[in-house]
């Protein structure tokens, strides 16, 4: 009797631990199609979903074509990676400054099971950058629900010359703000994600930073543009991983039950 009675509050913590996530198979992904255009070959043909619709992922920008982007969750729908096949910014002479700065908004329509909510905790990307010393890279991400506009979750990271290495770049501060799903009856979440690369020549005005011609300026790393012409000639680029010639971001989702 002691025994049964005893049980289910022993089993108790081993339920609480299995709810602290969704039933995997109600975050699914149907397919994954850039609007107008076929998905990279890779997604075409994907068994598994990642919570979206034929028509539910949309794109814009001067970073992404409307077929070079595609989309995956993990197993247990904690990280969604974005795979850009055609994001890449650079700088450096005879570089059209337009080229220095690369966006991209993918905004997607995901099956959330009822009752529960998800923030963006973290992001990663990873890529490869080649960058000359004096030249800097931020890359930028924010994320919105379409029902809160407003609430945006902004995530920062930032690298600077000389480097020369494929990546996969986090730190812990780098967000913002937790933005939360509202908490609604609906089975379904907007989700609009913008990524941004910037790059900059310090000490000029290359890129749309720097204060003039000076190639000391102040800020500047030691030995970072020694002249002027060192600094103009300065060139870099953050482009795609040179191991599968993809450049992605991940992000790391937080569920919690409403």
């Amino acid at each position: 009797m002691l025994l049964t009675t005893l049980l289910p509050l022993l089993l108790l913590p081993l339920t609480l631990a299995q709810q602290r996530l969704p039933p995997a198979k109600d975050v699914t992904v149907h397919s994954t199609r850039a609007h107008g255009s076929k998905p990279p070959a890779e997604f075409s043909a994907q068994s598994l979903s990642d919570g979206l619709d034929d028509d539910d992922i949309s794109l814009g920008g001067t970073g992404c074509r409307s077929d070079s982007v595609g989309t995956a969750f993990n197993s247990n729908r904690t990280l969604l990676t974005l795979i850009f096949d055609d994001f890449v910014a650079e700088i450096g002479p005879n570089i059209p400054v337009q080229k220095s700065r690369r966006f991209c908004t993918v905004s997607l329509k995901m099956a959330v099971p009822t009752g529960w909510t998800f923030q963006v905790e973290k992001a990663d990307w990873r890529g490869h950058y080649d960058l000359d010393r004096g030249v800097r890279g931020a890359l930028v991400a924010s994320y919105y629900f379409t029902a809160q506009q407003q609430e945006k979750t902004k995530i920062r990271k930032r690298v600077q010359g000389p480097l020369n290495s494929d990546y996969l770049k986090h730190q812990e501060g780098e967000r913002d703000r937790a933005v939360w799903m509202p908490c609604t009856t609906a089975k379904e979440s907007d989700l609009t994600i913008h990524t941004a690369v910037h790059l900059t020549v310090q000490g000029t005005g290359r890129g749309g930073a720097g204060g003039g011609g000076n190639g000391n300026a102040k800020g500047a790393p030691k030995g970072a543009g020694a002249s002027t012409t060192a600094a103009k000639a300065a060139k870099g680029v953050i482009t795609v991983d040179s191991l599968d010639a993809k450049f992605k971001q991940v992000l790391n989702l937080s569920w919690k039950q409403c």
